[in-house]
């Protein structure tokens, strides 16, 4: 199968083409059927496009068969990049002069200067919560110990979601670490694949889940104590 053809097919199926649009390419292109072979093209002939299922059914004909789910979670990622108005070699101008440059700084920089100022969306559906927002600083955040949350690392915030409510951080030696600022409180460190490899699963394209949880004994104890103010406090007012 021909890229181009492959492409097509696949922006179909993150729903980037119209259903009309897309059924008159399969019935008049000519040379459809030389270009993505004999059996796909009576696979796509044979859909009703006007069935409310379309996009399911022509997904369990696709993935798998013809194209790994591996390598449609990267094509739905590299559209999520460039929708976001990502492209390559991309290299934005971060003011750097009043800050001190150390090697956790260095490594948000390199982050942000790829993707500074970038909102990734996502619509992937979950049956959990999903973080369908990422956006990216224009520059570090300020050098934080996690001492607190269990780790005593320095690490440099370089994006955030849901209104700051969790925020990615690096460290010196660019591992990555996701601070959950309200539901859970807890710091995660990231031990998948690679930077990409994040990102895809942070916007639901990965079933994996990589990130493990930090423990910290004292943020349970301050739960504990919460909890039963909590209790004391429903007690006295019922």
């Amino acid at each position: 199968m021909q890229e181009t053809d492959k492409d097509r097919i696949l922006n179909f199926l993150i729903g980037k083409e119209n259903i009309n649009d897309f059924e008159s390419w399969v019935y008049k292109d000519p040379d459809l059927e030389s270009r993505i072979g004999g059996e796909l093209y009576f696979e796509l002939i044979g859909i009703d496009y006007q069935d409310k299922f379309v996009l399911d059914n022509l997904n369990r004909i696709i993935i798998d068969n013809y194209v790994s789910h591996t390598e449609f979670e990267k094509f739905k990622y590299k559209s999520i990049l460039q929708d976001s108005g990502w492209y390559k070699n991309r290299q934005i101008e971060i003011n750097l002069s009043r800050i001190q440059m150390t090697p956790e700084i260095k490594n948000a920089v390199t982050i942000i200067e790829e993707f500074g100022g970038l909102k990734f969306i996502s619509t992937e559906k979950s049956d959990n919560w999903t973080l369908t927002l990422l956006e990216f600083l224009d520059s570090p955040g300020k050098i934080q110990n996690m001492k607190e949350y269990g780790l005593n690392k320095n690490l440099v915030c370089f994006a955030m979601a849901h209104n700051d409510h969790i925020n990615l951080f690096v460290d010196e030696n660019n591992k990555y670490y996701q601070l959950d600022n309200v539901v859970s409180e807890n710091l995660y460190q990231y031990r998948g694949l690679n930077f990409e490899h994040m990102m895809r699963q942070l916007l639901q394209l990965e079933k994996d889940d990589n990130f493990h949880k930090i423990e910290n004994p004292q943020i349970e104890i301050l739960r504990n104590k919460r909890k039963k103010i909590w209790e004391i406090f429903k007690k006295n007012n019922s």
